[in-house]
């Protein structure tokens, strides 16, 4: 999977890590990002899941919740979303190269 910013590293990290759903504000206070930028990063980063064996579902009054379709490749990528987050959370430059799912971003 590749995925372009950290703030999305940091959705899907939050999301798998989760037991319930998380609400958009959750995930905005985490990101300090706006609501309407997690909710576009949810919409963006959906496809790319899917491709992964997951998708981010959106349950009304509830929030948003990781639903698995391939629970090999989920927790393959959730395992390297986390090492991301891990060694991303002392140093956060965006223009350093990482890798997710295989593949070297930038």
């Amino acid at each position: 999977m590749r995925l372009e910013k950290y703030r999305h590293i940091m959705i899907l990290n939050a999301l798998c890590k989760a037991d319930a759903a998380l609400t958009a504000e959750e995930l905005s206070e985490l990101t300090k990002s706006s609501l309407r930028t997690i909710k576009s990063d949810i919409v963006e980063l959906n496809p790319l899941c899917k491709e992964e064996g997951f998708s981010i579902r959106s349950y009304k009054a509830k929030g948003y919740q990781i639903e698995v379709h391939d629970e090999k490749e989920y927790k393959r990528d959730c395992f390297r979303i986390a090492q991301k987050t891990k060694r991303n959370s002392t140093q956060k430059k965006a223009s350093e190269p990482y890798w997710i799912g295989g593949q070297i971003v930038k």
